[in-house]
């Protein structure tokens, strides 16, 4: 499986450690959590410099040609299946 950029509030991974307690999930949630600085998006020097769109997912989302998942700073657009969804796309 390919690696995926994704961003998930310090908040939610906090909430999640009681549940995963003892688990090879708590390890890596701990590293995560120690490590944030280190996984900033806003440090956007491990991507890359040139990419192809695979598909448009709405207004704020596409797709890479390798797999990764690139979100908008910034641009709030409509998801799909709400309101001005087309027009966004």
């Amino acid at each position: 499986m390919k690696s995926k950029l994704i961003t998930i509030p310090i908040k939610i991974l906090t909430d999640i450690l009681p549940f995963v307690e003892g688990t090879s999930h708590e390890r890596k949630i701990k590293n995560l959590l120690e490590n944030t600085g280190r996984y900033q998006t806003q440090n956007i020097g491990y991507f890359p410099k040139k990419a192809r769109v695979e598909r448009i997912v709405d207004g704020d989302t596409i797709v890479l040609s390798s797999g990764s998942i690139v979100r908008y700073v910034g641009i709030t657009a409509p998801e799909n299946n709400e309101p001005f969804e087309r027009e966004s796309t």
